[in-house]
């Protein structure tokens, strides 16, 4: 089932299914105008029925671009990378707004800038590591975070070189890992 949320006029007809007995379904929403969400506020809600048993959803459902371009574009032009988050706890059916989370650095591929977001279940020390492609140490920041979202900037001059980097938060409880890439 398709439920729309806040994005104005979205419908059942920007979901494609053609491919639906492949395991794939698209979705294309185009605005007219920039337009900016609260982070509580739902986009849009699809509902799925399992005709099998899995451990949970995330280990079946992720997003691709093997049908259209996963991605977004903010006000500049920019790309930004688009995947789902699983808040749901199963136990309880309600949704965790204290989840860890670390998340795809925005834009990447990036020139001259990026953001590299994170969400903390609660405040405390965390660590970033950037490592080159190679595992070369290129950049720590070690500082004690607020709960919930947290962005570090980093600049093309704190990497040194072109090319495949990997970045890592750890906290006391929690680590996650992700790549990202710098280009000219």
């Amino acid at each position: 089932d398709i439920n729309a949320g806040v994005l104005p006029g979205l419908s059942e007809s920007n979901f494609g299914m053609d491919e639906l007995s492949e395991g794939l379904m698209s979705t294309l929403w185009v605005g007219g105008k920039s337009t900016s969400f609260n982070d509580n506020e739902t986009l849009f809600s699809l509902t799925f029925k399992a005709l099998e048993s899995v451990p949970n959803l995330s280990s079946v459902l992720h997003s691709s671009s093997d049908v259209t371009a996963a991605m977004a574009i903010d006000e500049m032009g920019n790309t930004i990378g688009v995947d789902f988050e699983f808040l749901t706890s199963v136990a309880t059916g309600e949704i965790e707004s204290k989840t860890f989370a670390l998340f795809q650095n925005q834009p990447n591929p990036f020139n001259g800038q990026t953001n590299i977001s994170f969400r903390l279940p609660e405040a405390g020390r965390a660590t970033l590591r950037v490592f080159s492609a190679e595992g070369r140490l290129v950049k720590t920041v070690l500082g004690n975070f607020a709960e919930g979202m947290n962005t570090i900037t980093f600049q093309k001059s704190d990497f040194g070189s072109n090319g495949v980097f990997y970045y890592e938060l750890e906290t006391p409880k929690h680590s996650d890992r992700k790549k990202m890439i710098l280009i000219d």
